[in-house]
């Protein structure tokens, strides 16, 4: 049975929610400090960025942040506490990356590097390696008028640091919880996907539309008496013989097709956009690079469009096809073991 999993989805309205506290105290700020724009950019060492703007410094590049963040020029001044500057000292080499009709002077002619300013403003986010910086966009130096709200501004940047560092915690968390999720999904002996990752895998194609979907198509394998090596050669051999047929198996899988190990001496291939030709093609791929590595296994496959397009009817086709393949094996019993096991040595 297909489980769902509310993760992806949970991700996207927490991100949302972020944007908008952001904009939201943007706005508070701008409320406090009128400015023609604020920007609101992180610099985390391997990646710089914008994470919420409003005013005229909407819509811009990542470029321009990044290039007013590593700027070396920018000086505190003497009236306050923060960096502020004129196009023309500081951000000479953002004449080629600011939009002239994002940022017209008061003449409407263009960029006018002695009309505007940007102050810039350093955020307490508790973390020294991931800096982030506000700036704002004026056409005076808004110093002086910055000092009279001086007060109210340094609650706006407290609180708006605190919201950055949350926002940097949680990213951590996100990034460790996909890890582990990844984790999860794999089968440790093979490294294929291990059933949870298999379900996932199914409920992903579920949930995708309907034309997509009907073009999968489903391959079942069970590995022919990987209990009687196990019994007489030992479970390493046996080991042995999983991690070569998961490797078999991938060799000739395109990168959209996934595999999974499903337990014990069983995998599945679920392939996507695929025909009933090239389902076909595909098991006789897999029968010759099984008959070159001198594997016996057994296998089935099925259509999703052959059964109303259930994914989990595909899957019991497949499985009811797989054992039909594995009864009509020409040799049963001890016979068949010993022409297991010499070409499990004969692989090795």
């Amino acid at each position: 049975m297909l489980h769902t999993n509310q993760a992806p989805s949970i991700k996207i309205r927490a991100n949302h929610l972020v944007d908008q506290v952001f904009s939201t105290q943007l706005e508070i700020l701008q409320s406090v400090l009128p400015l023609r724009g604020w920007l609101l950019g992180y610099d985390y060492g391997d990646h710089l960025g914008v994470m919420a703007s409003i005013g005229e410094f909407t819509g811009v590049s990542q470029a321009v942040c990044a290039s007013m963040m590593l700027r070396g020029s920018w000086l505190p001044q003497k009236e306050c506490a923060v960096a502020c500057c004129s196009m023309e000292n500081a951000l000479d080499e953002l004449q080629g990356l600011v939009s002239t009709a994002r940022f017209p002077d008061q003449t409407g002619n263009g960029l006018g590097k002695h009309h505007l300013h940007v102050v810039r403003m350093a955020l307490n986010t508790s973390d020294k390696a991931n800096q982030a910086y506000l700036f704002g966009l004026s056409d005076i130096c808004p110093c002086s008028t910055l000092n009279s709200v001086q007060n109210q501004v340094s609650q706006c940047l407290e609180a708006i640091g605190l919201i950055v560092a949350l926002h940097t915690e949680l990213s951590a968390l996100n990034q460790r919880a996909t890890q582990i999720q990844r984790d999860a999904f794999i089968d440790t002996l093979t490294l294929v996907m291990n059933r949870a990752g298999w379900n996932h895998a199914l409920l992903q194609l579920d949930t995708e539309k309907p034309s997509t979907a009907a073009g999968a198509a489903i391959i079942m394998l069970d590995l022919d008496l990987l209990k009687e090596v196990n019994d007489s050669q030992g479970h390493s051999a046996g080991d042995d013989l999983l991690c070569l047929t998961a490797r078999t198996i991938t060799s000739v899988l395109r990168s959209e097709d996934l595999v999974a190990r499903l337990g014990g001496d069983e995998f599945g291939i679920l392939v996507k956009n695929a025909t009933p030709n090239s389902a076909n093609l595909l098991m006789r791929r897999l029968k010759d690079a099984f008959d070159a590595a001198k594997i016996g296994i057994s296998m089935g496959s099925a259509m999703q469009s052959e059964v109303d397009n259930s994914l989990q009817a595909t899957v019991e086709m497949a499985d009811k096809r797989m054992y039909a393949d594995k009864r009509a094996k020409p040799v049963t019993g001890k016979h068949y073991l010993d022409w297991m096991l010499g070409r499990v040595g004969n692989s090795a």
